[in-house]
């Protein structure tokens, strides 16, 4: 059925030269359409062989908001200040900001203290860094600590073993 010139009600969606009769659909919508669970050892393949920073940052602003929710808000793009996603949570007393980064670097030690670096130049404060990488980082535990002692921000990593362990429930 072709799309009228105004709004249409039957499912078209405005692209660039008028509206289009078939909608973009996303990854999840692709994925939902499956019924069938990610191998959790494929979906890491997967994820090592994204060498695009930008293809890997869509597909965490996309991950993220569906596992997060609505708080999370995706940012990044050419001089994000250190910034690929954030999340502010209010409450009565308080603001937290919880920034999000996201690389395909193979260096996370290095890439980290780049964006701590870079948001302090900025002036902006993190409340706590979720560094979000393609590949398996060893000794997180002792990444985050050492890295909290030099910059006293709480730092959470989320490498491609936590996203392949929520690979099924977005």
């Amino acid at each position: 059925m072709p799309c009228s010139e105004r709004a249409p009600a039957n499912g078209c969606v405005l692209g660039g030269g008028g509206w289009l009769s078939r909608p973009a659909e996303s990854w999840r919508t692709k994925l939902s359409q499956l019924n069938t669970p990610f191998d959790p050892a494929a979906f890491e393949y997967a994820l090592e062989q994204t060498t695009d920073g930008f293809v890997f940052e869509r597909f965490c602003n996309e991950f993220l908001s569906a596992i997060i929710g609505v708080t999370f808000v995706p940012v990044g793009g050419f001089h994000d200040r250190g910034i690929d996603g954030i999340e502010h949570i209010f409450s009565d007393a308080t603001c937290t900001s919880n920034i999000y980064q996201f690389s395909v670097e193979k260096d996370p030690r290095q890439k980290i203290r780049r964006t701590l670096g870079t948001l302090k130049r900025n002036h902006i404060t993190a409340s706590q860094l979720f560094y979000v990488t393609k590949i398996s980082v060893e000794e997180i535990d002792k990444l985050t600590n050492e890295l909290y002692v030099e910059f006293k921000v709480p730092l959470h990593v989320w490498d491609n073993k936590w996203l392949s362990a929520r690979a099924n429930l977005s």
